[in-house]
Protein backbone atom coordinates (compact mmCIF):
# COMPACT_ATOMS: atom_id res chain seq x y z
CA UNK A 1 0.00 0.00 0.00
CA UNK A 2 1.21 3.43 -1.28
CA UNK A 3 1.28 5.71 1.92
CA UNK A 4 3.12 9.07 3.61
CA UNK A 5 2.44 10.56 7.00
CA UNK A 6 -1.20 12.69 6.59
CA UNK A 7 -3.82 12.45 8.93
CA UNK A 8 -6.10 10.68 5.89
CA UNK A 9 -3.33 8.25 4.79
CA UNK A 10 -3.34 7.25 8.56
CA UNK A 11 -6.84 6.44 8.16
CA UNK A 12 -6.66 4.78 5.08
CA UNK A 13 -3.62 2.62 6.88
CA UNK A 14 -5.23 1.89 9.82
CA UNK A 15 -8.72 0.57 7.61
CA UNK A 16 -6.65 -0.99 5.05
CA UNK A 17 -4.92 -3.18 7.96
CA UNK A 18 -7.90 -4.51 9.13
CA UNK A 19 -8.90 -5.62 6.26
CA UNK A 20 -5.44 -7.59 5.76
CA UNK A 21 -6.03 -9.23 9.26
CA UNK A 22 -10.06 -9.96 8.06
CA UNK A 23 -8.60 -11.61 5.38
CA UNK A 24 -5.50 -13.14 5.67
CA UNK A 25 -3.20 -11.38 3.61
CA UNK A 26 0.11 -9.32 4.30
CA UNK A 27 1.16 -5.67 3.38
CA UNK A 28 4.05 -3.92 2.51
CA UNK A 29 4.39 -0.27 2.68
CA UNK A 30 5.65 2.15 -0.42
CA UNK A 31 6.74 5.37 1.12
CA UNK A 32 5.70 8.06 -1.65
CA UNK A 33 9.11 10.19 -1.18
CA UNK A 34 8.09 12.69 -3.86
CA UNK A 35 5.42 15.73 -3.93
CA UNK A 36 2.27 16.56 -6.19
CA UNK A 37 5.01 18.07 -8.35
CA UNK A 38 6.96 15.06 -8.46
CA UNK A 39 9.98 16.71 -6.35
CA UNK A 40 11.57 14.77 -3.83
CA UNK A 41 10.61 15.28 -0.40
CA UNK A 42 12.96 17.14 2.32
CA UNK A 43 14.89 14.35 4.12
CA UNK A 44 13.57 15.65 7.56
CA UNK A 45 10.38 15.15 6.57
CA UNK A 46 11.50 11.32 5.01
CA UNK A 47 13.07 10.55 8.37
CA UNK A 48 10.02 11.58 10.30
CA UNK A 49 7.54 9.68 7.92
CA UNK A 50 9.53 6.69 8.59
CA UNK A 51 9.70 6.81 12.11
CA UNK A 52 5.75 7.72 12.16
CA UNK A 53 5.34 4.33 10.40
CA UNK A 54 7.97 2.07 12.07
CA UNK A 55 6.63 3.28 15.52
CA UNK A 56 2.72 3.20 15.04
CA UNK A 57 2.57 0.69 12.70
CA UNK A 58 5.67 -1.48 11.80
CA UNK A 59 5.11 -3.90 14.72
CA UNK A 60 1.78 -4.99 13.38
CA UNK A 61 2.39 -8.59 12.04
CA UNK A 62 -0.10 -7.68 9.00
CA UNK A 63 2.95 -6.74 7.48
CA UNK A 64 5.31 -8.81 5.32
CA UNK A 65 8.44 -9.51 6.84
CA UNK A 66 12.00 -10.33 5.42
CA UNK A 67 14.43 -11.17 7.54
CA UNK A 68 12.21 -10.46 10.63
CA UNK A 69 11.65 -6.67 9.44
CA UNK A 70 8.85 -5.22 7.87
CA UNK A 71 8.92 -4.75 4.04
CA UNK A 72 9.13 -0.74 2.95
CA UNK A 73 9.44 0.82 -0.67
CA UNK A 74 10.79 4.35 -0.44
CA UNK A 75 9.54 5.43 -3.95
CA UNK A 76 11.03 8.20 -5.67
CA UNK A 77 14.50 7.95 -4.85
CA UNK A 78 15.76 8.34 -8.32
CA UNK A 79 14.05 11.50 -8.67
CA UNK A 80 16.77 13.24 -6.23
CA UNK A 81 19.67 15.32 -7.10
CA UNK A 82 21.87 13.77 -5.00
CA UNK A 83 22.13 10.80 -2.55
CA UNK A 84 20.55 11.42 0.76
CA UNK A 85 21.52 11.43 3.84
CA UNK A 86 21.92 8.31 6.13
CA UNK A 87 19.98 11.05 8.12
CA UNK A 88 16.57 9.93 6.42
CA UNK A 89 16.50 6.14 7.23
CA UNK A 90 19.66 5.52 9.55
CA UNK A 91 17.52 5.83 13.03
CA UNK A 92 15.16 2.61 11.30
CA UNK A 93 16.82 0.65 9.33
CA UNK A 94 17.39 -2.02 12.42
CA UNK A 95 13.56 -2.01 12.60
CA UNK A 96 12.58 -2.43 9.21
CA UNK A 97 13.87 -3.06 5.60
CA UNK A 98 14.25 0.16 3.45
CA UNK A 99 14.48 -0.23 -0.20
CA UNK A 100 15.10 2.07 -2.61
CA UNK A 101 13.64 2.34 -6.38
CA UNK A 102 16.62 3.15 -8.41
CA UNK A 103 16.39 2.08 -11.52
CA UNK A 104 19.91 1.17 -12.64
CA UNK A 105 23.29 0.11 -11.00
CA UNK A 106 24.78 3.85 -10.99
CA UNK A 107 21.66 4.96 -9.02
CA UNK A 108 21.46 2.19 -6.54
CA UNK A 109 25.16 2.84 -5.90
CA UNK A 110 24.48 6.16 -5.37
CA UNK A 111 21.69 5.57 -2.46
CA UNK A 112 23.50 1.88 -1.41
CA UNK A 113 24.94 3.16 1.96
CA UNK A 114 21.37 4.48 3.12
CA UNK A 115 18.86 1.81 2.08
CA UNK A 116 18.86 -2.40 2.40
CA UNK A 117 18.42 -2.86 -1.14
CA UNK A 118 16.24 -2.00 -4.60
CA UNK A 119 12.82 -3.03 -5.09
CA UNK A 120 13.23 -2.57 -9.22
CA UNK A 121 14.53 -4.92 -11.28
CA UNK A 122 15.45 -4.00 -14.77
CA UNK A 123 17.19 -6.36 -16.75
CA UNK A 124 18.83 -4.69 -20.17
Amino acid sequence: MSWKDTATNDQRLRLLMGVARQEHFKLAMIYQGLDFRRHPLPVAEVAADFMTFMEKYASDPVFFRLAGKPLTIWSGTWRSPMPPSAGSTGPVRGRILVLSTEKNVLGYQRISNVTDGDAYYCPR
